[in-house]
């Protein structure tokens, strides 16, 4: 069986986008290290979930990679294969061990998130600013 990914919740009533910054000289390589991904395999993305009720500040997370011998170890090899191909297959590798909010954000340096309410339908916002 194979999905989209896209983020989605059980009732979605909110959804947007997510733009992420890593910290200076940080890779997947750290959380790759605690999901325990498979050789052959080259990390590309990450999902995290929240769930409530989150008391012990755990997360959900899985690092989204690709197969090596499919489309590349990264770098020009993967961008070779993305520019040839319309859908990427990837594969989805959960964490066995606690990873933290503190774990995550220690990644980041940059974080937004735009989500809008469901009844927009998708539709395109424009935000609109004083000239």
């Amino acid at each position: 069986m194979s999905e989209t990914a896209i983020a989605s919740t059980h009732y979605g009533d909110l959804s947007g986008t997510i733009s992420i910054d890593l910290n200076h000289g940080l890779s997947f390589e750290q959380l790759r290290n605690k999901i325990k991904i498979p050789a052959g395999y080259f990390p590309i993305g990450l999902r995290v979930s929240v769930q409530e009720p989150m008391a012990d500040n755990n997360l959900c997370v899985s690092l989204i990679a690709v197969d090596c011998d499919v489309a590349g170890a990264g770098g020009n090899e993967l961008a070779s294969y993305v520019a040839t191909h319309d859908e990427i297959p990837a594969f989805e590798f959960f964490a066995k061990v606690e990873v933290t909010m503190k774990d995550l954000l220690e990644l980041i340096k940059e974080l937004e998130i735009v989500a809008f309410s469901k009844v927009l339908e998708d539709k395109r916002v424009v935000i609109l600013r004083d000239s």
